[in-house]
C-alpha cells in the first residue's frame, strides 16, 4: 500500500518522464526507469497504459456514461451514424476526474 504522498511523488515522477519524452510510443519508454520510480511506493508493475486504465476506471466510478468515457480516451464510438464528438460531456467528465485526482497530488 502507498500513501497519498508516495502516490504524488511516483505519479509526478512518471508524468515528468512522460512529458520529457513528448509524443511517445512503446519503443520510447524506459520501463526499467519507471519501475525504479514506482516500486518504492508499492507499485510492483507499471506501464504508461496504466494511466489510461486508471482514468477509465475512475470515470466509471464517477458514473460517466460509457460512450462519454470512451471518447475521453479518444476511442471511436461504434456505429456509422454517430458523428457527435461529445465535447461538452467529455469536458465535464474530465473536470470531475480532475476534482478527484488533484487533491491526491497537491501538497497538503
Amino acid at each position: 500500500m502507498y500513501t497519498a504522498r508516495g502516490f504524488k511523488d511516483s505519479i509526478t515522477a512518471i508524468l515528468v518522464h512522460v512529458q520529457e519524452l513528448g509524443e511517445i510510443d512503446d519503443d520510447d519508454i524506459n520501463y526499467a526507469q519507471l519501475e525504479e520510480i514506482a516500486s518504492p511506493v508499492g507499485i510492483e508493475y507499471f506501464v504508461i497504459h496504466d494511466l489510461r486504465r486508471s482514468c477509465r476506471s475512475l470515470l466509471a466510478q464517477l458514473g460517466v456514461p460509457d460512450n462519454v468515457a470512451e471518447r475521453c480516451l479518444n476511442h471511436k464510438i461504434e456505429g456509422v451514424y454517430n458523428r457527435y464528438d461529445y465535447f461538452d460531456e467529455r469536458q465535464k467528465a474530465l473536470n470531475e476526474l480532475a476534482n478527484v485526482v488533484i487533491p491526491l497530488i497537491q501538497d497538503n
